[in-house]
């Protein structure tokens, strides 16, 4: 076998296995650095996350105070309307 024929054989045989381990290191690499930056990102949003958390909970509190609020201002028109009702005929729809 020549030199050259032996470059060659040994050239094909050993460079795709390093190509392919290198290939695979540099696919690995990208995927680490985003998974690694995602994990920082999260990280640094937890405190947002918490605080938009209990801004949400406070809503839901005050829009359920308000909502009872509104149902007893509805019952007593609604009691107030009947009561008038019964007095003169009216048309439910007028304030």
């Amino acid at each position: 076998m020549t030199d050259e024929a032996a470059s060659r054989s040994a050239g094909s045989t050993g460079e795709p296995q390093s190509d392919a381990g290198d290939t695979r290191s540099q696919q690995t690499q990208p995927k680490d650095a985003v998974t690694d930056a995602a994990h920082h990102v999260a990280e640094r949003l937890k405190p947002v996350a918490a605080m938009a958390e209990t801004v949400a909970v406070k809503a839901i509190e005050l829009s359920s105070k308000g909502l009872d609020r509104l149902a007893v201002y509805l019952r007593e028109r609604q009691q107030t309307r009947g009561e008038q009702a019964g007095d003169s005929p009216k048309d439910d729809r007028t304030g």
